[in-house]
């Protein structure tokens, strides 16, 4: 089964030898202009994959009663074809330029092929009118749109104007007539309602002026009209209510959207023969079907593009292409029916009834993967309930032999429920189970706190930054605890220090070693050690070495220059003036005048700065370096993207284990007094507050390049980085257990911090991004400073050492969290449905792997789906597959499923088949399965205002 909406070229204006008024291909009385013709329309559709053509001829079908002979004789057998019948109407004359032809309006009618060619005829163009004679006394003399008509029209032409002799008189007659626009409309909808399309053509439309006259005409045009025959990117724009203030301002005004289509309107194998100006080829998708091209009027901008290259966006190589299923007799009461399908890679919907194996595909796929291996602990879960507990009292469910294809061309196969299954080992899939929503929807906390990894996980180099701070951090606390024990414990603390180290040192050789081990072992299973890896790997820290010796050698050059620049300024400014004394000096002969300039200095800078500018320099190409090494070591997959991972741990490792060492050296050195140990204290307590800061305003941009190009999949959620003070209550409360409360309440010592607590907040919460400058260094000091002045004078009870005290005053009262609103409602306050929107904008937008998901729905009511998810969902499946089961009718029909996959359980055997939403009988199953399919039909044929 393939049946799902694909990209694939339409030609909509392709004429024939039949066009009368601008045939170059050849006589069409003519069988071998015809055969000539059909060879080389299947020559050119083949190679350039053209699927469907609009046979086009000015007022008649003759040419495409033509082709359907030749189609039904067994050629152009897998082309599409319709009817393009192109009218020139009364309305207007376009204004002309200088020396060109006036030309009027054309309007093209595309029709079902459906509809037989006799019945086009005899039902619509023959009840056509156009004026053949008029008198000045009597009524108009029209004739009906026959090629009989058309003839005698021209030869009376012919009989009044000599000049119009030396062309066919049926040429004369396709040349000067016109028939109404008006008449057009009325004649289709009441024989073709639903099977015809007006197409207006764009060519020289803007000639009339919105301004002018011929504003009500051109509007009316536009308004009766479903599509717009252009490539212009500014007529789309247009068409597609862009250019308004919002689309519905645009439906007001014309009625519905406009799709823009586009074919190569040629009249000859030497003009663009299916090949338009700039190989602006026209993309839709859909079925190839009439149903499947009324899918561009409800989805006029996603389902149409007019462009050179597939308008399909790139996705993940390891997107699902097909997936088999065979045949197989579970237990006594229930069978899997054998299933095919090539599956679509944006939106796949699964649809049935209860119990009808919707839930079963999805499980049955996610199996053959590492995220698949979490069912079998969810007991609501069609893996749990066939495969576990198997025993006694429990037959055994036989295996379901799977085989999946990846977009790469790899491939997988695998037995589902069997005891030796191995899951796919070059990529994973995400699979939410409902399971996974009532998890962290029913914990605000845990939701929270879930967010922010998959925040993180999207961006692992930002992770290790923000744990890298979180570690220094922790480290800086632990220091100060460290302090505080040293001022107190003065003797001990070398030696208490050095032991902490060591052990420190110890677990890192044990990481070192086991990290070694893992490498080693990876590598004999693969039968060799991994050079490439190894080099790259080896070239990558290379380059950071070189990149830290580089930045080392700038900052002392930097020194250099300033101490230069600096001495160079006091110099000239004071030099002049020393001669001078010296020279009013008694014996001054004895004394020597310094030089006004010190030779070599200048040269000593331009050396400097030529070194600086050449590190510089170096230190770029180094930094692309290091990028293209990590790009190599990210694109990496399977066992050489882990070996690649271990070795960078490894190196970190190493860098940790000779940081350690050093740490250790230097603390067996160490004998600082408490007045140094003091004032590190004081100044270990003000980095804290500039890291929290400065960790705040990266959170914010972490957050904000998360969110950047995803507001239609992330509307409505906001996300805020901030200094979380809920803490300050606890820490008084822990200051006050610690003092005499003789002397001291813990009221005063609220009172005394009001002014503390206040100043953290606003400067850890401002907007100013630089923690550099010399007024926010002054803010910090004054905040460690009142918080030892309030607490220095203080009573302590008799069992509180002072550094157990001072480790509750220098300890955080402050935390970095994340606000997270949807709705302008705080996360705390959110239902469980709605925390389960939240949860489920963020997995959408994250990554691009393949995405099942099993009935994203619950808990939601129809207003939330159709206003959060719906939008979230057609944004996301541009990025990335998505497998959904469901009963929700908008999930299906509102999100322009690509495929939708029907799950029906007969007399105790599920049977998988599927089609396109474009698919009249997939459009019944909808409507009897989901609740409010009907519904959300009509929803999405009004979306833009159409009504068929």
């Amino acid at each position: 089964m393939s049946q799902s909406s694909k990209w694939n070229i339409w030609d909509f204006h392709l004429h024939t030898p039949s066009s009368i008024l601008n045939n170059g291909f050849g006589n069409a009385e003519d069988p071998e202009t015809w055969v000539t013709y059909v060879k080389k329309i299947t020559e050119k559709t083949q190679e350039k994959g053209i699927v469907a053509l609009g046979i086009t001829d000015y007022f008649t079908i003759e040419g495409y009663k033509k082709v359907l002979e030749l189609k039904e004789s067994g050629s152009l057998s897998n082309i599409f074809v319709f009817p393009n019948i192109e009218f020139r109407v009364d309305k207007v004359i376009y204004r002309t330029k200088e020396g060109t032809e006036p030309k009027r309006i054309n309007l093209h009618v595309l029709l079902s092929p459906e509809i037989p060619s006799q019945e086009i005829e005899e039902g619509f163009l023959h009840d056509l009118d156009f004026y053949y004679d008029q008198d000045a006394f009597d009524s108009a003399k029209t004739r009906k749109l026959k090629i009989s008509n058309l003839r005698e029209f021209g030869e009376n032409l012919q009989s009044q104007h000599p000049s119009f002799l030396s062309e066919p008189s049926t040429f004369i007659g396709c040349k000067n007539v016109v028939v109404k626009s008006e008449q057009i409309k009325e004649c289709l909808d009441r024989k073709f309602r639903g099977k015809y399309l007006i197409v207006l053509a764009d060519e020289n439309l803007s000639a009339m002026d919105w301004n002018g006259q011929d504003h009500a005409v051109r509007k009316h045009l536009v308004q009766m009209s479903h599509a717009v025959f252009s490539s212009n990117h500014n007529t789309r724009d247009f068409c597609l209510g862009n250019k308004h203030s919002s689309t519905e301002d645009f439906t007001k005004e014309f009625k519905s959207l406009k799709p823009c289509l586009w074919g190569c309107d040629s009249h000859s194998y030497e003009e663009r023969f299916l090949e338009p100006d700039n190989k602006s080829y026209c993309w839709v998708k859909a079925e190839v079907s009439w149903e499947g091209l009324k899918q561009v009027i409800y989805e006029p901008c996603d389902r149409v593009k007019v462009q050179t290259e597939n308008p399909e966006m790139q996705k993940s190589s390891f997107t699902l292409e097909n997936l088999k299923i065979e045949r197989t007799i579970l237990n006594d009461s229930l069978t899997i029916g054998e299933f095919c399908v090539q599956l679509n890679p944006n939106l796949v919907t699964i649809i049935g009834g209860r119990g009808s194996g919707k839930t079963a595909l999805l499980d049955i796929v996610a199996s053959c993967f590492r995220e698949g291996k979490k069912l079998q602990n969810i007991e609501t879960s069609f893996i749990h309930r066939l495969y576990a507990k198997k025993g006694k009292n429990k037959s055994s469910a036989s295996s379901i032999k799977t085989s999946l294809t990846f977009k790469s061309g790899e491939t997988y196969e695998g037995e589902v429920g069997g005891e030796k299954l191995l899951e796919f080992e070059r990529s994973d899939i995400l699979y939410l189970t409902q399971n996974h929503f009532e998890e962290y929807s029913a914990n605000p906390g845990k939701l929270n706190s879930h967010i922010l990894d998959l925040v993180f996980d999207n961006f692992p180099d930002y992770r290790r930054e923000y744990e890298g701070e979180e570690q220094e951090i922790k480290q800086i606390e632990q220091e100060i605890q460290s302090i505080n024990l040293k001022v107190e414990q003065l003797d001990n603390e070398v030696l208490e220090k050095k032991e902490s180290l060591v052990s420190k040192l110890k677990i890192k050789v044990g990481e070192k070693d086991d990290i070694s081990l893992r490498i080693s072992s990876i590598e004999v299973q693969q039968g060799q050690s991994d050079s490439i890896i190894s080099r790259l790997t080896d070239k990558l820290e290379e380059f950071k070495i070189k990149k830290k010796t580089i930045e080392e050698i700038l900052l002392t050059l930097q020194k250099f220059e300033n101490q230069i620049s600096s001495f160079d300024s006091f110099y000239k400014n004071h030099i002049l003036d020393l001669n001078q004394k010296m020279s009013l000096l008694e014996d001054s002969e004895n004394l020597k005048s310094l030089p006004a300039e010190i030779l070599g200095m200048r040269e000593v800078r331009n050396i400097l700065s030529g070194n600086r500018i050449f590190l510089d320099s170096f230190k770029e190409k180094t930094e692309n370096d290091i990028s293209k090494k990590n790009q190599e070591i990210s694109e990496l997959e399977g066992i050489g993207k882990i070996i690649a991972d271990l070795r960078q741990k490894l190196a970190n490792l190493n860098t940790e284990i000779q940081e350690t060492k050093q740490e250790i050296e230097e603390i067996e050195k160490k004998n600082s007094q408490s007045s140094e140990l003091n004032i590190k204290r004081f100044n270990l307590y003000i980095n804290i507050i500039k890291m929290m800061t400065g960790m705040r305003i990266f959170l914010q941009k972490v957050i904000d390049e998360f969110e950047d190009g995803k507001d239609e999949i992330l509307n409505n959620l906001k996300f805020l980085a901030f200094i979380d003070m809920r803490k300050k209550s606890e820490y008084i409360q822990q200051i006050a257990d610690k003092l005499d409360n003789r002397v001291h309440s813990q009221d005063e010592i609220n009172r005394s911090f009001v002014e503390v607590f206040e100043s953290i907040e606003n400067l850890m919460n401002s907007d100013n991004e630089s923690m550099d400058n010399c007024d926010n260094d002054n803010i910090c000091i004054s905040i460690s400073q009142k918080i030892e002045n309030k607490t220095k004078d203080l009573r302590l009870k008799r069992s509180i050492t002072k550094s157990d005290y001072f480790n509750t005053v220098f300890q955080r009262f402050f935390e970095l969290g994340v606000e997270i609103s949807f709705n302008n409602k705080s996360i705390d306050n959110l239902s469980m449905g709605e925390r389960a929107i939240v949860l489920l904008k963020i997995l959408l937008a994250l990554d691009d792997k393949p995405l099942l998901i099993d009935q994203p729905e619950e808990h939601l009511d129809n207003r939330f789906i159709f206003n959060e998810l719906v939008p979230a969902f057609r944004s996301a499946k541009k990025r990335r597959q998505i497998i959904i089961a469901t009963h929700n009718a908008n999930l299906v029909v509102n999100t322009d499923a690509e495929q939708i996959i029907i799950a029906e359980q007969s007399e105790g055997e599920i049977i998988y088949s599927c089609g396109a939403i474009e698919d009249l009988d997939v459009r019944q199953k909808i409507t009897q399965l989901l609740e409010g399919g009907e519904l959300a039909f009509k929803k999405r044929e009004e979306k833009y205002g159409y009504r068929f």
